[in-house]
């Protein structure tokens, strides 16, 4: 019943006319600029309209996750789940604030663990029929957290529940997965014009994984070719420069796949369509380089993932950028492993070293890929050079 009650005020509910606060909020909402909400809302005297209250309440929300969360062993603060109910629950005639105050009620409930009682959230808000918002909104890019949360509570519950139970839900779980990372791609791509500080939007760590997951459950039931079919589906879509991480990310996921799983007996080659077959800008066309082996496609997708590495390389060492630096290195150290790899199957050592170079930049004390440029300096035949690098880096 509550999600027939939803579909109904979907299809009469108008869009509420916002005043020009209202307005300047929904600018800062697309722009994640959470502090400035809170800010705003400390030191101008804004009356509290139901638009207004899902704004702060949304912004303390944001900000908790970003700099308060600490895993699996925290919980939103209480308040902020009773206050996102209370504004769900209100039947409020603003269509925007009741969806996105179910949606962020949803998320809230998953990052407290609560993923039943998210289920059941975004089971009355009735996702499927919430179609036609503007890719651009916010709500856009909350309904794709939304599919992506949906998808994470249906593996977490799962986990419980009888091999069978698992099994059946195995499609549904990748539908969301899927159904997030193509709307939240769409939401980045036709959202860039209207973001005019475009160094505060991230891709969520929700969709993220929903990225990542989707192609690993497929494997893991046996669909290599539908795992394949949609990392390049998606790395075919146009970037955006918020997406470059996860870009890289999948990348370097494609082509660990195409190495260990792919012999070129078994490869296809990628096929090319004009067709928006996920609803999101691809690149199409016949100038594209169409790889034609499993090595040869390995090798484009981590030289694409080295560059992303390299343009975002985190070189201040200072102490507030430790955890951040880490990580990226972390990342960056995979590809370059990967890369060894490919590129040594061709006796490609000149490029190799040339490759490995460009990490020098920001590997200083980080041995692992000092070796690996010793390694390849010798593999090309430069001795000398190579002994040198050992002798620093051992």
């Amino acid at each position: 019943m509550a999600s027939s009650a939803v579909v109904t005020k979907t299809a009469k509910s108008p869009r509420i006319k916002r005043n020009k606060q209202e307005t300047e909020f929904e600018k800062y909402r697309l722009e994640e600029k959470w502090s400035t909400i809170l800010d705003v809302l400390k030191t101008a005297k804004v009356p509290k309209s139901d638009f207004i209250r899902l704004c702060e309440v949304e912004a303390q929300l944001e900000n908790f996750l970003l700099n308060d969360y600490a895993g699996a062993d925290s919980v939103v603060p209480t308040a902020y789940q009773e206050t996102l109910r209370s504004i769900f629950n209100s039947g409020s005639d603003d269509l925007v604030v009741h969806i996105d105050s179910g949606l962020l009620l949803a998320k809230a409930l998953y990052y407290s663990n609560l993923y039943q009682e998210a289920l059941s959230v975004l089971d009355d808000l009735a996702l499927d029929s919430q179609s036609g918002w503007s890719a651009a909104s916010r709500t856009s890019r909350l309904l794709s957290e939304g599919y992506a949360v949906r998808g994470i509570c249906l593996e977490k519950v799962s986990q419980s529940q009888s091999h069978v139970v698992r099994i059946g839900r195995h499609e549904e779980v990748i539908e969301c997965y899927e159904r997030a990372g193509d709307l939240y791609i769409q939401h980045l791509q036709e959202s860039q014009a209207q973001v005019l500080d475009k160094r505060t939007v991230t891709v969520s760590e929700e969709v993220g994984h929903a990225l990542q997951q989707s192609p690993i459950l497929r494997m893991s039931h046996g669909d290599l070719t539908g795992a394949i079919h949609r990392l390049r589906q998606v790395l075919r879509c146009h970037e955006t420069k918020c997406s470059r991480s996860i870009r890289q990310t999948l990348s370097r996921q494609l082509a660990e796949i195409l190495l260990r799983g792919v012999s070129p007996e078994t490869y296809r080659k990628p096929e090319l369509s004009r067709a928006r077959t996920i609803g999101v800008y691809q690149h199409s066309g016949d100038d594209l380089l169409v790889p034609d082996s499993p090595l040869q496609e390995a090798i484009l997708l981590l030289m694409i993932s080295e560059l992303i590495a390299f343009q975002q390389a985190v070189l201040s060492r200072d102490q507030d950028t430790r955890l951040e630096r880490k990580i990226a290195f972390e990342n960056t150290v995979a590809v370059y492993d990967l890369l060894c790899v490919a590129l040594s199957r061709v006796g490609a050592y000149a490029q190799l070293t040339e490759i490995l170079e460009h990490a020098m930049k920001f590997s200083f004390g980080e041995s692992h890929i000092w070796l690996q440029f010793g390694l390849a300096l010798i593999s090309a035949g430069n001795l000398s050079r190579g002994l040198a690098v050992f002798q620093v880096s051992l």
